[in-house]
């Protein structure tokens, strides 16, 4: 039974050890992020269109994701660092901080109509309950108090409040 998959057709060398790379959804363009914290935009041809540095030293990258349309590419750094870079000329759009750790990117295209503009909150409401199962209900001598202590807990209380300064 023959292997399906990928077949090899080249192979290409870079100067570091690339940590992730995204292909653009729309041309020939792939981004790498090597261990130096660099983002590197390559051709199909390979063919070097730009490289970005980090902007804080030794800042690496956790995540990278292409606007659907392919003219932008958001990059997430380890510091909480997310710049949206124009994929022509690699300028920064823009920059935002978030307060922690980026360890993915994911770009989601959503659309509004007339009849429903865009929102701050684009999803207002919990749904959760429609896709995670109703958790069972706790038992009433569940939590920091043992089964076992709980008695010697309450007269321990009670001594207490009978204590006076």
């Amino acid at each position: 039974m023959p292997e399906e998959g990928f077949q090899q057709v080249d192979e290409k060398h870079v100067a570091n050890e690339i940590e992730l790379m995204v292909w653009s959804p729309k041309i020939d363009l792939i981004a790498l992020a090597n261990v130096l914290g660099e983002v590197n935009l390559h051709r199909l041809s390979w063919q070097k269109v730009w490289t970005l540095q980090p902007s804080v030293e030794e800042d690496k990258v956790g995540g990278l994701a292409w606007r659907p349309d392919g003219k932008v590419l958001a990059v997430g750094y380890y510091s909480g660092k997310i710049q949206l870079t124009n994929t022509e000329n690699a300028s920064v759009l823009h920059s935002a901080e978030v307060g922690g750790k980026i360890t993915s990117l994911s770009w989601i295209n959503q659309e509004f109509s007339e009849e429903s503009p865009w929102s701050a909150e684009p999803y207002p409401e919990d749904n959760s309950s429609d896709i995670l199962p109703k958790l069972p209900s706790l038992d009433k001598s569940y939590g920091a108090i043992s089964k076992g202590n709980h008695e010697e807990s309450v007269e321990d209380s009670k001594r207490l409040l009978d204590q006076k300064e």
